[in-house]
Order: C-alpha cells, then structure tokens, then sequence
C-alpha cells in the first residue's frame, strides 16, 4: 500500500538538509538523535564544504545583539529598558497589520531569511518586515528570539516547578503559578514573558480569523519558553504546553504586577 499524504498539509512540510538548519525551528539538544545521523550530518558538511558551514558562533556578541545573548546583557547595552528592541518591533508590527493573520506563528520561515533578519538586528539597524516576507517573518523571529535564549525565559531553575504544574488541582495551579512568576522569576524575565503572553492574548482574540486558539498558541510558544537541561521527553512536552496554556488563559489573575 503507498503511503498517502493530504495535499494541503503536504504543503506544511518544510524539508532541511542539514541539522543546523532544523535548529533554526527547533532546539537539538533536546531531540535524542541518532550518532549514526550526527555523522552522516558531518560527513555532509565536509563533503559540501566550503560551500556548506554551519552557523558561526558569536564570541564576542555585538553592543547591539538581540540573538543568543542574556536579557541582563541586552538591558545593559540598552539604556537600562528590559523589552529587547527585536521583541518589540516583532510584536509592534504583528499588533498593526497581523492579528488576522491565518496561521500565524504555525507558519514557517526559510533559514536563509530567519539568519538575514538576525542579522540585521544584531547589527542595531531596522528591520522593514515587509522587505523580507512580512507578517510570517516577525512571527518566526520572535520565537527563535526566545529559542536562542542562553537560558529559557522560564529558567532552568523553575524547569521543574513548571512541569508539576498540571499535577495539581486547578486553584494550587493559579496560585503556585502566580507564586513562581511573583517569587521565582527574575524580574526582568517577568517583564518579558509578561509582554509576550499579553500579546499571544490578543492573538487569541482573533483565533475565529486567524485559528491561533489558547492551545495552538500554547503547543507553539511552549518549548519555546521553558525547557530542561537534558532531553525534552513527550510527557514534558505536554506539561510545558499546559503550563504556556495556563499563561494564556488565566492571564488576568497570574500577570498582577
């Protein structure tokens, strides 16, 4: 029997050739790849070379970087403000000509673009969206904005607070939530993900045009806001999920401050 695949989600379907570039969707280290892929990947790589390199690592990041660096070292090259100017111009723009967007935030990005737009943005120059693909561009760059994080928005260290969230019932969840956000969460890191979230809320305000519903949101922002030192099993896939859909929903009561 051949396999069978829907057209239309035949069309969802992004294809990389190298492991480098499913890292601009999504992070390693936290898949459990196969050696016999890692080298294959290597053995790629040289075998294309130069023409083929993985992204370079940035040393020594630039006064003006956004990408990769900590929201402590982009506060201290900004003027003592806490959003990241790449956050927002992201959500900025979105806010003005994309809420309606269908499949927003689901919808992906060449590499070649995601690294052209970092680059401009490391670079402490404007970024005109609609000189590289629009609405669908701000949206990536502001997740891999938070997948490049050296240390999720969430931190390492309330990984798991986050992932005994959904054991609990569901008033100890909107209290130990809001305890961690209030108690837990460095400031500025709050600062941040209040930002965010307070913007994913008004997505979801249109999720009838746009189909970007709480939980949509919550599967696509939720690796991207908190994850674990080691590999990302199912089960705390799930849990982070519901930690960001619990975010989105009780927004209100856990965003006091």
């Amino acid at each position: 029997m051949s396999t069978y695949l829907c057209a239309k989600f035949g069309k969802k379907i992004e294809y990389v050739n190298y492991l480098h570039e499913l890292g601009a969707h999504v992070n390693l280290h936290q898949l459990n790849i196969p050696e016999a892929v890692k080298d294959h990947d290597v053995f790629l790589l040289a075998k294309h070379q130069p023409d083929i390199r993985p992204t370079s690592i940035i040393t020594a990041p630039l006064d003006t970087q956004q990408f990769g660096v900590s929201l402590e070292f982009i506060k201290s090259q900004n003027k003592g403000q806490v959003i990241p100017r790449v956050v927002n111009d992201c959500i900025n723009y979105i806010e003005k000509i994309g809420l309606e967007t269908e499949g927003i935030f689901r919808r992906s990005v060449s590499v070649a673009t995601v690294r052209l737009v970092q680059s401009v943005f490391n670079e402490g120059k404007h970024v005109n969206f609609e000189l590289y693909g629009g609405v669908h561009v701000a949206a990536v760059i502001l997740k891999t904005f938070l997948r490049e994080m050296p240390e999720p928005i969430m931190t390492f260290e309330l990984y798991d607070y986050t992932v005994r969230i959904p054991n609990l019932d569901e008033e100890e969840q909107i209290s130990e939530t809001r305890r961690i956000l209030d108690e837990e969460l460095p400031r500025d890191n709050y600062v941040v993900l209040k930002k965010i979230i307070s913007f994913l809320v008004q997505v979801t305000t249109k999720s009838d045009v746009n189909r970007m519903t709480v939980k949509n949101l919550a599967i696509v922002f939720g690796p991207n806001i908190a994850w674990g030192q080691g590999q990302l099993s199912l089960t705390a896939v799930g849990q982070v999920n519901y930690f960001t859909e619990l975010l989105l929903t009780h927004y209100d009561k856990l965003f006091l401050t």
